[in-house]
């Protein structure tokens, strides 16, 4: 069966369809209840300039990434919060140190692969009591991406075995995006 191709007039709603954009990965990290999947439809809802972004529940920074990217808003103009010091302080090193970053996480992917309980429990100890931010942030991505997703209580526990069982866990393309971010917000 044939659909066409709606008209669109709205800028906001034709940049938010445009497939050459690509960009589906909206966020480094996961989070429960994020904009990740609706942040298409939600940027649609905002004007197609925008001088400045005010994002209170930043979460995994969806809209504020999807905005850079299309180039609705620059990176200096966004204003995020968030309550949650360990996802704030992974945003912070992002923006700053994502190179660094980037090869402490590659190196824990050659070491111990799409991840194992040793390193999520070595996670865990830098986010609780973090060596320093960098470390804090290293361990966050990797909680994030080896752990039951929702869970804020950093413990061992949280261990997700089968998301590496099945392909997931420390993947080298997501990591590999990490500077793609970095760049994006720096």
């Amino acid at each position: 069966m044939y659909t066409p191709v709606p008209n669109i007039n709205c800028d906001s709603l034709a940049i938010a369809m445009k497939a050459e954009l690509g960009f589906q990965f909206t966020s480094p990290i996961r989070c429960v209840g994020g904009k990740a999947k609706q942040v298409r439809y939600l940027t649609t809802l905002m004007p197609d300039k925008i001088s400045h972004f005010y994002e209170p529940f930043g979460g995994g920074l969806s809209c504020t990434f999807f905005l850079i990217h299309t180039g609705r808003v620059k990176a200096s103009n966004c204003h995020v919060g968030d309550l949650h010091q360990p996802q704030v302080n992974f945003f912070k090193v992002l923006q700053d140190e994502y190179e660094q970053l980037t090869f402490a996480l590659l190196e824990s992917r050659l070491w111990h692969g799409n991840g194992t309980r040793e390193l999520f429990n070595q996670a865990v100890e830098q986010i609780n009591e973090p060596d320093s931010p960098l470390l804090q942030a290293w361990g966050l991505y990797v909680f994030n991406r080896l752990g039951m997703l929702g869970i804020r209580k950093y413990a061992p526990g949280s261990y997700a075995k089968s998301i590496t069982q099945y392909g997931g866990g420390l993947c080298q393309q997501p990591v590999l995006r990490v500077p793609a971010y970095g760049a994006l917000i720096q």
